[in-house]
């Protein structure tokens, strides 16, 4: 029989009765993507792979911006460079006619990588940003334990839409392998639909 504490009898009651999506990130549990916050206090510092210089949360989601971020488990990897980064690469206009002001790929690298890689993809449109510690998705949920590929502490493969701080849209693929739900097509059917 499974034990229930009252913390978890109160979570399972509120999972019974959401209306919305429940998000799942990590062990955290959220009602709506909304429920996320990428704008914590103090502001956590990610770096621009092109300039390497720092830029905090609130520079990249405040101030009425919609933003699109994708993360990816690693610079260099297969799935994140013959998939993830050519969807957002291709869809990047379509992205851009529909109200994005900003296209981010974001991963747990540190900023030399990721500017040899965005170098390497050939990219001059999307903004890389490295969160060499993992600060960023740690704040989230959205780090994952990779130390048995030797990969350490890395992000979740995932997607989202920020609008003016706010997540509207999350969506996580179940693998770092996986490139289902986060690709830039999907992320656009959302907006779209919205």
């Amino acid at each position: 029989m499974l034990r229930t504490t009252p913390s978890l009898a109160k979570t399972l009651s509120v999972i019974r009765t959401q209306q919305k999506p429940l998000f799942v990130a990590s062990n955290r549990f959220y009602a709506t993507a909304s429920s996320l916050n990428v704008t914590p206090q103090p502001a956590i510092t990610l770096y621009d792979a092109e300039t390497k210089d720092p830029v905090t949360t609130d520079q990249l989601f405040k101030n009425n911006r919609k933003v699109v971020v994708f993360g990816v488990p690693g610079a260099f990897t297969p799935t994140c460079s013959n998939k993830h980064v050519p969807s957002y690469q291709q869809q990047f206009e379509e992205l851009l006619k529909n109200k994005v002001d900003e296209v981010i790929c974001l991963s747990v690298n540190d900023v030399f990588v990721m500017k040899a890689w965005r170098e390497s993809v050939g990219e001059k449109k999307i903004r890389y940003l490295a969160d060499p510690a993992a600060n960023f998705v740690k704040s989230l949920g959205l780090d994952v334990d990779l130390s048995g590929a030797n990969l350490g502490v890395r992000s979740k493969r995932f997607s989202m839409l920020v609008d003016n701080g706010k997540v509207k849209f999350l969506n996580i693929e179940d693998s770092p392998g996986n490139f289902d739900k986060t690709s830039a097509e999907h992320l656009l059917e959302q907006l779209k639909s919205n």
